[in-house]
């Protein structure tokens, strides 16, 4: 549990970060030299959704676990971003909306990457 925990929270938000700059070339240079700044706003802003992803990967024992994991992470990205106590502006609803689509996708790699090895040793189990 703490290795999921651990990729989610880390590494979530990183590849929450590296996606917006993907998809904001224009920004990319100036979120690059600030990057010490907007950084670990992502992480305190995104930590949260990821944990709770992270609970719900170790909790759901379905097939459709991906799916229940990108959901809580898609849903609960919006609240994580209209509760941190900065100036509100009058886009701040549509903003959180749209960051929490860019989620999706970090949720799903989180996912993957932290049941990667538990199935290799699931399988090494059975063979033994």
């Amino acid at each position: 549990m703490p290795k999921r925990i651990l990729a989610y929270c880390l590494l979530g938000p990183a590849l929450c970060y590296a996606m917006v700059l993907v998809f904001n070339p224009s920004q990319m240079l100036v979120s690059l030299r600030s990057i010490g700044d907007t950084l670990p706003a992502a992480y305190l802003v995104l930590a949260g959704p990821f944990f709770l992803g992270a609970l719900a990967d170790h909790i759901t024992k379905s097939k459709w676990r991906v799916l229940v994991v990108a959901i809580v992470v898609f849903a609960t990205t919006p609240i994580a971003i209209l509760s941190v106590p900065w100036p509100p502006t009058s886009d701040t609803t549509a903003s959180a909306l749209k960051f929490s689509f860019l989620t999706l996708f970090p949720a799903a790699i989180c996912y993957w990457l932290s049941n990667a090895s538990n199935g290799q040793s699931a399988q090494k189990e059975r063979c033994l």
